[in-house]
């Protein structure tokens, strides 16, 4: 609810995940206000009877924790959006704010949405934000279920773009790109067909752009999705990972320490932060961001495959190998937890293990998707400059978000040479 503050007003709203989190474990809001870095705290109670929703709000000055401004509303519960708009409207009034320009017009615009399908729209991005396997799939059931129950509803077409753009990456790799990626942008585009004005349908046809490497329509995008809300975090994110795959790592590190300024405790947002400080050069920054994200989530996957890169990048094999075994434990012998086991056997030296993981991927082709950057990363980590082309042009020709990071990734240097690869990359319509 209070996102859309951030969307309509030029004040910077900590994202949802971020500001629960620290509730959860700061006691007052001067301690909440202190580590978010926010001037001001807006609390609230949400209570829902049969039919009907209704909501508590104030704003807090931290400090002394003294109420400055409070008020309730009430509203079927087929008007859940339009209580959120009251409440927005309220909120800019009170702390005086002037509403962007643009934006004055989301005030009155809000439509209705059943329960139902607001139920399983936020059942499904809590799913998403969990980035396995299964969460995703269990996200892609419930927005699919929303889609159902009203075809109309943009955000659930966005966010099924933003499923479908997950699954087909290397890091997740449960599905080809060939397959995945237009079904995302379909998706997407159906989203802007229903609000032309919504940023996270602007923000996954971006991403579906990048990874078809038309950069200047993934830019064009991104920054159109950041123009409608510039608190939308995972548009600077992803803005941010186009900037680095062209090599424009100052401008990268920008945007996605924006990012990290609007959802401070993200998983997501943190790690992305440490993987474009390696690419960019500066390991030693890169391992520590990675390991503060880990103290926030012991468990979280993609940040102990990042590091696990990095160190053994950095000469550390011990370390790395733990972190690679960590992720293979965390999540089975998965496509992506091997081609992180085997990249790290073959950046510290072990070439025997790294080409029976190479092996083992090989054979699991035969039954199920395995990206072929998995294979391809490892030779590359091995210098095998033969090997990588081989799986480099299979990449290409699946589609495979890799190829986008092949001009700023270390392990993809072994192909900076090739004529053959730039000939292929001109071919897939890189610009």
């Amino acid at each position: 609810m209070i996102a859309q503050l951030g969307a309509t007003s030029n004040v910077r709203v900590i994202s949802r995940a971020s500001a629960t989190r620290m509730a959860a474990d700061a006691k007052t809001p001067s301690i909440i206000a202190r580590r978010l870095r926010a001037s001001m705290v807006i609390q609230g109670d949400l209570r829902r009877a049969t039919g009907r929703v209704a909501v508590d709000i104030r704003i807090v000055e931290p400090e002394h924790a003294r109420v400055l401004w409070s008020d309730s509303y009430d509203r079927d519960a087929a008007d859940v959006l339009a209580l959120q708009a009251d409440v927005v409207r309220a909120l800019a009034l009170a702390i005086r704010l002037t509403a962007r320009r643009g934006a004055e017009g989301s005030f009155t615009t809000v439509r209705r949405v059943r329960p139902d399908v607001y139920e399983e729209f936020l059942k499904g991005r809590f799913e998403w934000n969990q980035r396995t396997p299964p969460s995703l799939r269990r996200a892609v059931e419930h927005f699919s279920h929303a889609m159902e129950l009203d075809p109309t509803y943009a955000p659930a077409h966005a966010a099924l773009a933003d499923c479908y753009n997950q699954l087909a990456t290397v890091m997740v790799g449960s599905g080809s790109p060939r397959q995945l990626r237009p079904l995302a942008a379909a998706e997407a585009i159906k989203a802007l067909q229903l609000d032309p004005a919504l940023p996270e349908a602007h923000a996954a046809l971006g991403y579906t752009k990048h990874y078809d490497l038309k950069w200047s329509e993934a830019e064009r995008e991104f920054r159109r999705a950041i123009e409608l809300n510039p608190s939308y975090a995972l548009a600077h994110v992803w803005y941010a990972n186009l900037l680095m795959s062209r090599r424009r790592f100052t401008e990268a590190l920008r945007e996605v320490n924006t990012a990290r300024q609007l959802d401070p405790f993200s998983l997501v947002v943190n790690t992305n932060v440490g993987w474009i400080l390696d690419v960019s050069g500066r390991h030693e920054e890169a391992i520590d961001q990675y390991r503060a994200t880990l103290a926030l989530d012991s468990a979280y996957v993609q940040a102990h495959m990042r590091l696990a890169g990095t160190l053994a990048g950095t000469g550390r094999a011990d370390e790395a190998l733990a972190e690679a075994e960590r992720v293979i434990a965390l999540t089975g012998r998965t496509p992506s937890a091997l081609g992180t086991l085997g990249t790290v056997y073959a950046i510290t030296g072990h070439r025997d293990e790294a080409l029976k993981i190479v092996n083992e991927l090989i054979a699991l082709r035969r039954t199920q998707y395995v990206p072929a950057w998995s294979i391809g990363g490892i030779f590359g980590a091995a210098g095998d400059t033969t090997g990588a082309e081989q799986w480099a042009e299979r990449a290409i020709d699946e589609g495979s978000n890799a190829v986008a990071y092949f001009g700023a990734e270390r392990i993809a240097r072994v192909l900076h040479g090739s004529a053959h690869i730039r000939q292929l990359m001109a071919q897939a319509n890189a610009q």
